[in-house]
């Protein structure tokens, strides 16, 4: 057997090494190209699911009393609380004074500004056109609005099963 130098011999390995590499590559592009698919597919199922969840949710009716207590308990917490802090300022006396002096003067100021108004001719004629066209178009609005919103039988089926809702489904 005849020595093959270490150039031919370098050739040799690397011709029988291209195969598998090709080989390998394949295999590589293949797993690849599967795997992409099943992240998207994955992506799209938690984009789907979540929107699934979110609304549900909306319409779930244990949430919807537990949201209404929540904001009934927040208005009557609001409510007691400004009353309590409006009581407590009040009991101040030079606030109360403050306050009785603050209101006469802005009664006293209104009064003169409303009777030079009251006087002018071309105001009121205004105010009471405003104020007649104003009240005609929203009670015009207001009721066609409403007899709209009424109507409409799924807004008919939620507020029956809201206000009928007791706590059991």
């Amino acid at each position: 057997m005849k020595e093959d130098g270490l150039g031919r011999v370098f050739v040799r390995q690397l011709v029988m090494a291209i195969p598998w590499g090709i080989m390998l590559l394949v295999v590589f592009f293949i797993a690849e190209a599967s795997l992409k698919q099943q992240v998207k597919e994955g992506i799209e199922y938690g984009i789907t699911r979540a929107a699934k969840q979110k609304t549900n949710l909306a319409f779930d009716y244990d949430m919807v009393a537990i949201v209404k207590k929540n904001v009934r308990e927040a208005v009557e917490f609001a409510a007691a609380t400004s009353r309590n802090e409006i009581k407590a300022f009040l009991k101040d006396p030079e606030l109360k004074e403050q306050v009785k002096k603050g209101m006469q003067y802005a009664v006293n100021e209104a009064m003169t500004g409303a009777t030079d108004l009251a006087f002018d001719y071309n105001v009121v004629t205004k105010v009471k056109k405003n104020a007649k066209e104003g009240v005609e178009f929203i009670a015009r609005t207001g009721r066609n609005e409403i007899k709209n919103i009424l109507n409409d039988p799924q807004v008919k089926r939620d507020l029956k099963e809201v206000l009928e809702y007791d706590g059991k489904k």
